[in-house]
């Protein structure tokens, strides 16, 4: 037997036969035990055959795709027959999505998928008996699946069906499809996530701080209810609270809930799926015991920190500790570091000293210094809203409060500037309105928030000859599938936490801001982003193609600058940028949410650049050379070069300091080539 130097040593060529051998050996052995409904871990496997590496890791996977294609295949055939029951007048029906991509399941018929994270997919689906949308959420892959996502996807089946409480959602149905993956079927809950509501809403609302903690005070109450019943949730951020469109919130998603006593009879009492030592849950929303993987010590104290978090976050427009370049300096944050105080700006009738107060009761570094239950939590932010004295007492620092009086007196000043600001602008009324549609989006774990761009058609190009440039043809051009975008540019932050640091040629300040879009990247940099970030949060990234960054861009709306042809509000020149990169977010976004679309950095798409749009009108892409597309002009350039049908051009080795990117991703899978194939034939 040779030793696992040797093995290593001859990774990059062919195994030797008697490895082949060993290898065919143990994978018919795993193979025929999966498929025996017994479920065996690929990293048991490797840690068991060191001296296989690399080359069974690469079979295990192999196998792995081609159990994907099996599954596939059985899922195939002839679909339910159309039910006679129609959705709400005013509803439209989505496309249906493709039989060979999920499960038939009796009773239900699927109409788009909506969401996944970890190892399940979210689906919006039509319940035939009742005629109602409901969201179905499947664990795929039968028997292959997972022995401990199995046993946590039948617990949060049976927390969801002990839980009745009008703020979380409940469970109506579930079961295993054919293939013997298990489903979940919950009431479909149309509206947007706590901070994209607290964002798109309520932000220009003088009553803003007021709205939201009559919001949050239910959600607070929600997690109560659950608690009672010996649940702690431990996965409580913006993306699991969702509103709908009655102001009404809603808590998803106890797939890694924790249960605190026998509240099953015993059947699952105590059994927290996490051993000592591992992280479950998203880090930024996580409580100090979390995160230094401390399970015996997560309790209900630990949601209450979430849920602090939570408030922060919708309240201040940031996180109290923002996620820097390493995952170990945020653990640390959330370890030692106390949170600057959130400054909001005055509101009639609500006590923001308290308020502070409150919010730093909830984010103590010790579970014993934090409300004892959420509860108690919701009880002193009803106070505040009836102005009464609040439970928390003042827990900030001699600095923060010094903090605290710098903001107010910041705010003071920024608002005469503002008075005087506003004295040169012409009248509100002059302006034309701006409509804010609540787009469907997430948050991934690069802190990235995707929104929802969905399937249409749309006008690309210029129609104003005496603007537009010879390779802007006015043309209509239709987006058959949807994605997602990132709601601003990539920062330094992500890139450097992604690739392990920045461009090389980047340029850095004395104080070097990690929240400004990373610059001075080049295509072939920004692709190999897109490897990573899909590695790491195991779901496709790439460029997006030209046509899906201009209809984002223009979110529907007519004009140069996605409607309102004003280059000022809606992006940084060389007219108004002063020379610099600006953060993302300080301008206005377009309907759809999406900000810095025209101006601050340019973007690299994935097209080949062409002096004439490709002839494809159906999800065009050209890919046939090395000079790319660059969108969105830049704070260099003149407001002219920054509108939505602005187009540019690099040489994909090349970067300049103001050329960046932005992601996207697909409901499934890169499209690139699957689109590329379809025109091509």
């Amino acid at each position: 037997m040779r030793n696992p130097e040797a093995a290593f040593a001859e990774s990059a060529g062919d195994p030797p036969d008697d490895v082949i051998d060993q290898i065919a050996a143990i994978v018919t052995n795993v193979m025929t035990r999966r498929y025996a409904g017994q479920w065996v871990g690929d990293e048991e496997i490797v840690a068991e055959n060191p001296h296989l590496m690399p080359w069974l890791e690469t079979e295990l996977e192999a196998q792995a795709k081609l159990h994907r294609v099996y599954l596939a295949a059985q899922k195939a055939g002839p679909t339910p027959p159309p039910s006679s029951n129609v959705l709400p007048a005013g509803e439209k029906l989505n496309e249906v999505v493709d039989s060979q991509a999920i499960c038939a399941i009796v009773g239900y018929r699927i109409l788009e998928e909506i969401g996944g994270g970890g190892q399940a997919t979210v689906y919006a689906a039509l319940q035939e008996a009742t005629g109602k949308q409901v969201a179905i959420k499947i664990l795929p892959g039968g028997a292959l699946a997972g022995s401990r996502h199995r046993r946590r996807f039948d617990r949060e089946a049976k927390i969801l069906a002990a839980l009745n409480h009008p703020n979380i959602v409940g469970i109506v149905d579930a079961g295993r499809t054919h293939d013997g993956s298990f489903f979940i079927v919950m009431p479909l809950i149309h509206g947007t996530s706590l901070d994209q509501f607290a964002m798109l809403s309520l932000k220009n609302d003088p009553q803003f701080p007021r709205q939201m903690l009559e919001v949050f005070i239910k959600i607070a109450r929600a997690v109560h209810g659950a608690h009672e019943r010996g649940i702690i949730h431990r996965d409580l951020k913006p993306s699991n609270l969702r509103i709908d469109e009655r102001f009404e919130p809603h808590v998803l998603d106890f797939g890694l809930a924790r249960i605190e006593r026998e509240t099953f009879g015993g059947e699952l009492a105590d059994r927290s799926m996490t051993t000592e030592g591992q992280i479950v849950g998203s880090l930024p929303w996580a409580s100090p015991e979390h995160v230094s993987g401390s399970v015996s010590q997560i309790d209900r104290r630990s949601d209450v920190y979430s849920l602090g978090v939570c408030l922060y976050q919708c309240l201040s427009g940031k996180l109290p500790h923002p996620i820097s370049s390493t995952i170990r300096d945020l653990v640390d944050q959330i370890l030692s570091k106390s949170p600057p105080p959130m400054n909001i700006p005055q509101v009639v009738g609500i006590d923001l000293s308290g308020l502070e107060r409150v919010v730093a009761k909830a984010l103590a570094k010790l579970p014993e210094q934090r409300y004892a239950s959420a509860e108690d939590f919701a009880g002193d932010l009803e106070a505040l809203l009836n102005d009464r004295p609040v439970a928390a007492p003042v827990l900030w620092s001699l600095r923060a409060r010094r903090a605290v009086l710098i903001g107010i007196v910041g705010t003071i000043v920024a608002g005469l500037a503002a008075g005087i600001a506003v004295l040169r602008r012409p009248p509100k009324s002059q302006l034309p309105p701006v409509t804010i549609f609540v787009q469907p989006s997430f948050m991934n774990d690069a802190a990235m928030r995707m929104i929802k761009i969905s399937p249409g058609r749309f006008s690309m190009g210029s129609p104003d000859v005496s603007l537009h440039e010879t390779n802007e043809r006015w043309h209509e051009v239709e987006i058959t599938r949807p994605f997602w975008i990132a709601e601003m540019e990539v920062t330094c932050r992500q890139y450097q936490d992604i690739m392990g640091a920045l461009p090389g040629r980047w340029i850095k300040p004395t104080k070097p801001d990690m929240e400004l879009p990373v610059s001075n990247v080049s295509w072939e940099e920004a692709t190999a982003f897109c490897r990573k970030l899909s590695e790491r949060e195991n779901r496709q990234y790439r460029l997006p193609t030209e046509a899906e960054w201009e209809i984002a861009c223009r979110a529907n709306a007519p004009g140069e600058w996605a409607g309102r042809n004003l280059p000022d509000e809606m992006g940084w020149h060389e007219g108004n940028s002063g020379g610099s990169i600006h953060r993302g977010g300080m301008k206005t976004a377009n309907s759809w949410g999406l900000f810095d679309m025209h101006g601050n950095v340019g973007e690299w798409c994935q097209d080949t650049y062409q002096p004439s749009y490709p002839l494809a009108t159906r999800d065009p892409i050209v890919d046939d050379g090395n000079l790319r597309v660059v969108r969105g002009g830049a704070f260099t350039a003149p407001a002219l070069e920054c509108r939505s049908a602005s187009r540019g051009k690099l040489r994909q080795d090349q970067a300049r300091a103001f050329i960046g990117f932005r992601v996207v991703t697909d409901d499934r899978g890169d499209i690139a080539t699957q689109v590329k194939t379809r025109e091509n034939k």
